[in-house]
């Protein structure tokens, strides 16, 4: 199964701007026109996926989130999510 990854190159120096950036575009993309997001900043990923499982909690999110390093071409840290 071949993944849609919004790849994001920003980087910040602090969580709430990361949650400013993300909760403006990648947030409403993820499980819409994206299977996952990408991005070198490990804040951006924390802050999704925080994001996210706080959607689940809240409303129910019919999706199940999952995160990982992938190494290749320097770290790129990500969160992907499939249907449960």
């Amino acid at each position: 199964m071949a993944l849609k990854w919004f790849v994001d190159d920003a980087s910040f120096e602090t969580l709430r701007e990361a949650d400013e950036w993300v909760y403006s575009d990648a947030y409403n993309k993820i499980g819409n026109e994206y299977d996952g997001y990408k991005a070198k900043d490990p804040k951006l990923v924390y802050v999704l996926v925080f994001e996210l499982t706080r959607r689940q909690t809240l409303i129910g999110f019919d999706f199940e989130i999952h995160c990982d390093i992938e190494g290749q071409r320097g770290p790129f840290y990500r969160v992907w999510v499939t249907k449960q």
